[in-house]
């Protein structure tokens, strides 16, 4: 298939496109200068030949792109239309991209190739809890710099994360890591162990991006404490499956779906999901907290509880019960200024087999549930709902941030929506603010229709 710009250098509209970096199946990738202030910047450019279907995959990206925060990720500048064709432009991410990095450097060292790993495993992590689809990475795609760090081209796509966009992105990285590295040091490191996990699982169980991301980021901090070499920092991995106390900490589901990674995943709770930073509101006094609340007072005077724990399967089932026997007068008064579409059910995503697992004490998507454990899957619009249901509201990020602080610590882990919002350009919606899993940094989800299996809520009493 020719280039869209089979001559370069070539201008389109106010960029001067440069060079060609790479091409995905629908788009270019091309470096440009952009006139006027003399800025270096990427441009993806969209074939001319897609279709209308590939037109709107390519648009809903670009409002992915743009409306999202990814670690290790350039900001996206500008979507825009010139001479026919429609391109994104991003900034461009600072060093040399990494085949150009290792014609200058040599294959990458260990070190080296655990620093990639971790950087991918970071930007995956983020965009499976988004509910982000994300194409795998490719060379062209990956920035090295003169300090050692690593950043991408936005890997966002339209659609839903699946399973098979997740096995694509780790054969991808196990690819790389291959090509990259000296056959002879990559044979006798413990990056052969990861790679042949990456591709195949393990104990039977797909490798999954957020026990990697968390157990390299944490097991990093202690040798980097210890002044230990990968030797050491690998043997550490090793001692915590003894330590009693590490496995008290871990999740426990995670313990039975995918062993030695899984409890790597213990340091979950030390891992920030990444996201925007926002200020939204100063956190709350320092609470009062008892089995069931955790009391705070807020900057204005006014006192509230939030739930120690996220609402329950147990108790999600109750209020679909209700639901369904409710008047047209009793649902409008739940539905009120939500869209047509967020008010004809409130079923959760997968929830029959969520429903059946918590019941009989089954695993459900990893882990063992209980009828007390959170719902999950549920949309903003369903928190919504029940919380008014229930006569409640749904904490502010800064409140849901202390009670998360100061409440007991889970046996289940979920991301959060909230009741923060922040405005988005016209014509979007505010985007939602989403408390991670774990960690402390809010992102913004700009679908608030969206049913992610991660994600829950709690509730929120004015007292």
């Amino acid at each position: 298939m020719s280039a869209i710009f089979p001559i370069l250098p070539t201008s389109l509209g106010i960029y001067n496109l440069t060079r060609f970096l790479g091409a995905h199946e629908l788009t270019e990738l091309y470096l440009a200068q952009q006139s006027y202030v003399e800025r270096a910047v990427v441009m993806e450019v969209l074939r001319p030949e897609a279709g209308p279907a590939e037109v709107a995959a390519f648009l809903e990206a670009a409002r992915c792109r743009a409306s999202v925060t990814l670690p290790h990720v350039c900001p996206v500048l500008e979507a825009s239309q010139e001479a026919g064709l429609r391109f994104l432009i991003q900034e461009l991410p600072p060093g040399r991209p990494l085949a150009q990095f290792l014609a200058e450097q040599g294959k990458l060292s260990s070190q080296q190739a655990y620093e990639l790993i971790q950087a991918v495993a970071d930007l995956y992590c983020a965009c499976r809890e988004q509910g982000l689809a994300a194409r795998p990475p490719a060379p062209e795609t990956v920035y090295w710099d003169a300090d050692g760090s690593v950043s991408f081209f936005s890997p966002v796509v339209a659609g839903e994360p699946t399973e098979e966009l997740r096995a694509a992105q780790m054969a991808a990285l196990a690819d790389m890591l291959e090509r990259a590295m000296d056959p002879g040091e990559l044979a006798v490191s413990n990056i052969a162990v990861i790679i042949h996990w990456l591709r195949t699982g393990y104990g039977g169980a797909p490798l999954q991006w957020r026990p990697l991301a968390a157990s390299l980021q944490t097991l990093r901090r202690r040798r980097a404490r210890g002044g230990q070499g990968p030797a050491a920092w690998w043997q550490r991995v090793r001692a915590a499956l003894s330590s009693r106390r590490t496995l008290r900490q871990v999740l426990r589901p995670a313990l039975r779906v995918v062993g030695l990674l899984a409890v790597c995943a213990a340091v979950v709770a030390g891992v920030s999901e990444i996201g925007a930073r926002y200020d939204y509101g100063a956190a709350p006094e320092l609470p009062a907290v008892d089995a069931r609340w955790v009391h705070c007072r807020l900057p204005g005077g006014e006192l509230g509880r939030v739930a120690v724990r996220p609402v329950s399967i147990e108790e999600y089932e109750a209020f679909l019960t209700a639901w369904g026997k409710m008047s047209a007068a009793e649902r409008a008064a739940l539905h009120r200024d939500m869209p047509a579409e967020a008010a004809l059910n409130h079923t959760p995503a997968d929830w029959a087999a969520q429903l059946a697992a918590a019941q009989a004490g089954r695993a459900w998507n990893g882990e063992l549930l209980c009828p007390e454990a959170p719902v999950r899957g549920v949309s903003y619009w369903d928190a919504l709902a029940y919380a008014r249901y229930v006569g409640g509201l749904l904490p502010t990020a800064a409140m849901l941030r202390t009670a998360r602080r100061n409440a007991p610590d889970p046996e289940y882990v979920v991301g959060e929506w909230t009741g923060t919002s922040r405005e988005a350009p016209f014509p979007y919606e505010p985007y939602r603010i989403v408390y991670p899993a774990t960690g402390e940094e809010w992102y913004c989800s700009p679908r608030a229709e969206s049913r992610i299996l991660k994600r829950g809520f709690r509730l929120y009493f004015p007292e």
